[in-house]
């Protein structure tokens, strides 16, 4: 990867940040690389809600939202979206059924890759996950920003690999766009682990070995070992990029090692930040990112909580929005 692209996203990561420390929230930034447009969905599973929850990004467009504290919802991407003559909104994949260009409340539909994400749950820790419960529709990438933790997606894009029982296509040119659940699109019990075959009875089926096997991140089964699909971060922010595009599928430890250099360069004290001499160094591999990170300028201004605050004594499930579509 050249500098010069490097340093163009690390700029851009600034710049767009800069403007909005000093806020008590995690942000959000969700960058589209897919090679067409993208229409984000924002669910919310208790209030309060995020003050979108529907939008567009163009191709390589990025916005930045900030979440309510301790905020529990999920987000996925919306494909092939058109508006009738009536004024009725609909996606091909993704649909969240509100015929609005805001999703008001509602999750996707099968076909969708799902990031859910809980702030500040069990001992103050963020737990996210990628669901493939609901199927696949874009390839999807979370990357946590200013801590060292996992980065977690489905990089590859499986949609023409996809069973044909399980297949959506766009209709005009037949391309395959989607790739439904086994629930959705079959609704047996086996698949949806609902009636006789809930709880125990329930075993992974081809289907989601199939999407294991695409996705091996991804939360494929209901009753999948939490320690394998649920992770965990510090309260921080992140970024989240639909169909990382080649740089970042080839480089990633280079991208996530700038995005923690731009963490660096964005610490409260400003006798904390580095040199640029010292991040040239960083960028070509010489040095590591400083530890300890003091990046969060808003939870640097948060005051700590108060002594004998009640800390839930048990994590969160595999997923706590997941449930039989």
């Amino acid at each position: 990867m050249s500098r010069i692209i490097l340093l163009k996203h690390l700029s851009s990561f600034l710049v767009a940040h800069l403007f909005i420390s000093g806020v008590v929230s995690t942000t959000f930034t969700i960058t589209n690389s897919c090679n067409y447009k993208v229409w984000p969905g924002v669910y919310s599973s208790r209030t309060p809600a995020f003050s979108t929850t529907g939008f567009s990004l163009d191709k390589n467009e990025s916005r930045i939202i900030k979440a309510p504290a301790s905020w529990t919802g999920s987000f996925w991407g919306r494909t092939y979206c058109t508006e009738d003559s009536s004024g009725n909104f609909s996606c091909i994949t993704g649909d969240c059924g509100s015929g609005k260009l805001e999703c008001s409340g509602n999750r996707g539909a099968s076909p969708v890759t799902e990031l859910e994400i809980t702030l500040g749950g069990f001992n103050g820790l963020d737990f996210f996950d990628v669901n493939l419960l609901g199927g696949f529709n874009l390839p999807l990438l979370v990357v946590p920003i200013g801590q060292n933790c996992s980065s977690i997606g489905c990089i590859d894009d499986f949609n023409e690999s996809c069973p044909a029982e399980l297949e959506v296509t766009n209709g005009t040119e037949e391309k395959s766009v989607g790739c439904r659940s086994a629930c959705d699109a079959l609704k047996l019990p086996i698949y949806c682990c609902n009636g006789r075959m809930s709880s125990f009875k329930c075993k992974p089926s081809l289907y989601s070995r199939f999407f294991k096997n695409s996705c091996p991140q991804g939360f494929t089964y209901y009753f999948e070992d939490n320690g394998n699909i649920t992770y965990t971060c510090p309260s921080t922010d992140y970024q989240i990029t639909f169909c990382p595009d080649e740089y970042m599928q080839s480089d990633k430890e280079e991208i996530i090692r700038m995005l923690k250099v731009a963490a660096w360069c964005l610490q409260d004290d400003p006798e904390r930040r580095p040199l640029m001499s010292t991040v040239e160094k960083v960028l070509e591999g010489v040095m590591e990112v400083g530890s300890n990170l003091v990046y969060k300028f808003s939870h640097a201004l948060a005051p700590p909580p108060a002594v004998g605050a009640h800390i839930s004594s048990a994590p969160p499930p595999a997923s706590v929005l997941s449930n039989p579509r």
